[in-house]
């Protein structure tokens, strides 16, 4: 190597070496490793090679603070500033794991670098990567997360599965209730979203996750008839939101899987598996009613009303507003739904939600202070509002069969599988407005809204709304003669743990109906969405059935 060629040329050219391929290179010789990792050269060398590989940290306020403050990131002594070197060093100790294909040397591996509880350092490592993630749909940091999981099906079940092999339906019964590698792992296989294993392992993976969703059982006062740990804390149990999510999710991807195939008949030399995700002998899934019949008028036939608005010029993976004639509408697939949570991994980051831009902004703080104008103008609550609840949102509902929910539940045994049984979706278009924040208005009934939310944060204080919840996809004011419209309302508030949780209720005929439960995937503002639990409004006196409900934000 020439020692006559300036340093500035040397830098250009090692940025472009992956750090692997940089540490060997050092060691060739006296020269190389001095230009590498002399202190004078050290910080800028590693700092280009961190940024090569990931989102930079420093730019953003938040995202700094949630850097600097985390372990893994290490700082040099004699100045305080990010130690480049030692910081990347632990993410590429991290990828070296995660992209072994051997399941044993994998173990190994983790078991060398992360002993005993040190694992759960792994996930927070992890988790940083996914928090401090660009809100582009390039960011660095999701690259690499997708690099490391999705070409590599060990990692996958290393990380999300191989501490989920627990049986029991009732989360209350596992000795691993309060394990936090545990709940780190079913946070991760959340934020994640459905993996090879899901699909390919796909009647029973199904069946487990309905087996807890489904179980009468988990939903008692102490888990506040919710995805909560069962102690009455108020803190998220991803077991069950991950169970939930799978659930969901399947059900999801089997309706795409499909439409797929109904327009992609698979060849008949290779008709058990399908390039798109799933094997075919996924069941089909009724869907109750047939999406995207959504006349404007109760005659047919007639033009269907636009199914989604006002979704913004920067969501192109969105619907956007146009007409179609029924013939084009009853035509369209549902698989066009872009459901975040079958893109999880890219939806599951704060403030990615779609908001109308004049409050896509930070929230003021509440309460406001005072106006010194003799006529205030009306409080509009939107700007205080955190959370993003005003606009429509698309909803999926899922249920049993209420005899095959009855024999599950109360049968000689409660050992029956849900493998292979049927369950029917629903998909609703809820229309949200808030009306309050910081303590519920006097209109509510507050026996079925949550009382014990957290009133202390100023910054994230309780938020009231209220709306409608119309049966089917498309506009309140665009259905089918015979369908129902019911009233909702509701609260998000935070949990003590930071999640953000949603509490409905709806009403049919002036008359309380259903409750909802769940946790907003990916933190305050997260474009995965809502998936919970609905249950009868009467939980703690009848034996109503139960089920899992996903919906996001499609307008504002």
């Amino acid at each position: 190597m020439d020692c006559r060629t300036p340093t500035e040329i040397w830098h250009r050219i090692l940025r472009y070496l992956d750090p692997i391929e940089l540490d060997r290179l050092a060691r060739a010789s006296s020269f190389t490793h001095k230009l590498i990792y002399a202190n004078s050269h050290r910080q800028h060398i590693w700092q280009s090679q961190f940024l090569n590989h990931f989102d930079h940290p420093l730019e953003d306020d938040a995202v700094r603070n949630i850097f600097l403050s985390h372990p893994s990131t290490t700082t040099l002594a004699s100045s305080h500033q990010v130690d480049w070197l030692h910081t990347l060093a632990t993410r590429i100790i991290l990828r070296n794991i995660l992209t072994t294909a051997d399941h044993h040397r994998m173990t190994e591996l983790l078991i060398k670098h992360y002993p005993d509880a040190q694992l759960l350092a792994l996930y927070d490592l992890i988790f940083l990567i996914l928090n401090t993630a660009q809100r582009t749909t390039d960011s660095l940091n999701l690259t690499f997360l997708k690099e490391v999981f999705s070409s590599n099906p060990t990692a996958q079940l290393v990380m999300m599965h191989q501490r989920s092999t627990h049986l029991d339906p009732i989360f209350a019964e596992r000795a691993s209730l309060h394990d936090p590698v545990v709940r780190a792992a079913a946070k991760l296989h959340t934020l994640y979203g459905l993996t090879s294993y899901d699909v390919s392992n796909s009647l029973r993976t199904r069946g487990m996750a309905r087996e807890s969703c489904y179980a009468l059982a988990n939903y008692t006062p102490h888990s506040l008839y919710g995805p909560f740990v069962p102690d009455q804390s108020c803190t998220v149990n991803w077991p069950h939101l991950e169970a939930l999510s799978v659930v969901v999710g399947l059900n999801l991807y089997s309706i795409r899987k499909q439409a797929i195939d109904n327009d992609h008949p698979p060849n008949n030399n290779n008709n058990n598996r399908s390039p798109t995700g799933p094997p075919h002998e996924l069941p089909t899934l009724p869907v109750d009613p047939p999406l995207f019949s959504m006349p404007d008028t109760p005659g047919y036939p007639h033009p269907a009303g636009p199914i989604l608005q006002h979704l913004g010029s920067d969501h192109p993976r969105l619907y956007h507003t146009h007409t179609h004639t029924h013939a084009a509408a009853a035509a369209r697939k549902p698989e066009l739904i872009p459901w975040p949570i079958l893109d999880s991994l890219h939806a599951s980051r704060p403030h990615t939600q779609l908001m109308h831009p004049a409050y896509d902004h930070p929230p003021l703080p509440w309460p406001p202070l005072p106006s010194p104008a003799s006529d205030p103008l009306p409080l509009d609550l939107n700007h205080y509002d955190w959370a993003g609840v005003s606009g429509r949102w698309l909803r999926v509902v899922c249920y049993l069969d209420y005899r095959l929910f009855h024999d599950y539940n109360f049968g000689r045994k409660m050992s029956t599988s849900l493998n292979d049984c049927s369950e029917v979706l629903r998909i609703m278009t809820l229309e949200l407005n808030v009306i309050a924040i910081g303590t519920h208005p006097e209109s509510y009934e507050p026996q079925h809204i949550p009382m014990d939310v957290q009133t202390n944060r100023r910054d994230r204080p309780p938020i009231y709304f209220e709306g409608t919840s119309a049966y089917n996809v498309g506009a309140s004011r665009n259905l089918i003669v015979g369908q129902a419209v019911s009233q909702v309302r509701g609260c998000v508030s935070m949990t003590v743990d930071g999640e953000v949780r949603w509490t409905l209720v709806s009403t049919l005929g002036g008359v309380d109906r259903w409750a909802s439960e769940g946790i907003q995937v990916g933190g305050v503002r997260a474009r995965w969405g809502v998936v919970g639990v609905w249950s009868d409004v009467n939980r703690d006196e009848v034996d109503g059935p139960v089920g899992p409900f996903y919906f996001f934000k499609t307008s504002y």
